[in-house]
Formats: structure tokens, C-alpha cells, sequence
């Protein structure tokens, strides 16, 4: 009894089920704050049920992606420094996708998608979405989570060049 009223089996078994994403999700992320904690740096390995995807421009490869059953996380080979502008699109991706959950009424609010991005020294080294349940939405984290490793790496590079060239002409 809810309140009063009985709760249909198909009400349990959505309540459960999104229990069970939930669980695992927090599980996921515990164990990776463990990680951190015992090796002090950003869990760089695919956690259980990950599967993971080179990052490369060019030849060169820029980060990993793991991609789990309800998140998308990149982990940079190395501390890149974040444009305003990528993380402004990165924003609008974690938008987009809360709003198309919050439309269709099938993610409760505190279940939405949702962005973190971790600095540590030297800039970001990891930029995770939590929340994501459909095709589309691992899609739209993906493509995103791609650009914004390839325009960081592009970022830090012309930045380095530019750097050098002060440095030359000085």
C-alpha cells in the first residue's frame, strides 16, 4: 500500500528496476572512489560491465571511453585545459538530453542525465554523463564526449604552438 492505494506489479517492477540502475550506477562510481582514493589519481581502467573505445587524432591517441550501462565517462591521456566553448556544448548535450527524459516522463527528475567534469592539475581529466538509459541518449553522450576530446587536444596543441612561437620571437 501506497498512501492509501495498492501499487500495480507493473508500478513494482519499474520501481525495481530503476532501483537496480540506480544501485549499480552508485556502485560504479563507489568503485571508482575507491580507486582514486587507494591509487590517488583518476580511475584510468574500464570498471566491470565497461566496454572501451580508443579516443585518437590521427594517430595519436588523446583519451579512452568507457561506456557503461547508464554512463559515458572519457578519460584523457593526459590534463588538458577546457574552452569556455566546450564545456558551453558539453552543457547544452547534458540539457538536451534532460530535457528529452523530462518530456517523455519515463526519468524521474532525480534520475536525469547529468555531466561532471573533473580537473585536476593541469586541467580536465575526466568528463563523465551519468544517467543515460536509451540508445539515442548513449549516442548523443558519445558524439559529444568525442568532439570534445579531439577539440581539447586541438585546443592544448595550438596553444603549445603558439607558446613556442612567443618563445622564439622573444
Amino acid at each position: 500500500m501506497e498512501g492509501g492505494r495498492l501499487v500495480s506489479r507493473e508500478e513494482v517492477i519499474e520501481y525495481l528496476r530503476r532501483r537496480v540502475r540506480e544501485l549499480e550506477e552508485e556502485l560504479a562510481m563507489l568503485k571508482a572512489l575507491l580507486e582514486v582514493v587507494e591509487k590517488g589519481g583518476i580511475s584510468t581502467g574500464a570498471l566491470p560491465g565497461e566496454k572501451v573505445e580508443e579516443v585518437k587524432v590521427g594517430r595519436r591517441r588523446v583519451a579512452k571511453l568507457y561506456r557503461g550501462e547508464t554512463h559515458m565517462r572519457l578519460v584523457l591521456e593526459e590534463p588538458l585545459p577546457m574552452p569556455e566553448e566546450v564545456e558551453a556544448y558539453l552543457r547544452s548535450v547534458e540539457d538536451e538530453i534532460r530535457g528529452a527524459q523530462a518530456r517523455s516522463g519515463a526519468v524521474e527528475a532525480q534520475d536525469l542525465a547529468r555531466l561532471a567534469i573533473e580537473e585536476g592539475p593541469g586541467g580536465v581529466v575526466e568528463i563523465r554523463f551519468t544517467g543515460l538509459y536509451s540508445t539515442i541518449e548513449h549516442i548523443k553522450a558519445r558524439a559529444a564526449l568525442k568532439y570534445a576530446a579531439e577539440t581539447l587536444y586541438e585546443f592544448a596543441r595550438a596553444l603549445k604552438n603558439s607558446g613556442s612561437e612567443l618563445g622564439e620571437k622573444g
